[in-house]
């Protein structure tokens, strides 16, 4: 899942790039071209601050506590408590939204299953 459809619960629109099929006028051609230019530099850009915050986030690994409740509409929540942290930075997260985050996370000594699809909480 994508941080976008995390947060709009959709897929991001297309960005659609400019080709060799050229316009009949040179000023739409420029700005296109010149949009193509952007694009390219903006995903090269994006692509080393995420290595960059890989190489940050790998190099300070945090121990998380995790806990699970069941809501009075049967719907599953996740608390995440990182370690060292104070309470107040506790949160409880949606199971479902967890579960397709992370589907290999287990839960250790709080595993157990819930239904026969193989959902942990």
């Amino acid at each position: 899942m994508t941080p976008f459809k995390a947060l709009y619960e959709r897929d991001p629109p297309s960005l659609l790039r400019f080709t060799d099929e050229i316009s009949a006028v040179e000023e739409v051609n420029q700005q296109l071209m010149a949009r193509n230019n952007i694009l390219y530099e903006l995903k090269a850009n994006l692509s080393h601050a995420q290595a960059q915050m890989k190489v940050y986030a790998d190099a300070k690994p945090r121990e998380v506590v995790v806990d699970c409740r069941t809501l009075l509409n049967g719907s599953k929540e996740v608390l995440i408590k990182w370690k060292d942290l104070l309470d107040f930075e506790n949160t409880w997260e949606s199971y479902e939204i967890i579960d397709a985050q992370f589907p290999h996370f287990h839960l250790e000594d709080k595993v157990k299953l819930v239904w026969g699809g193989g959902g942990y909480c």
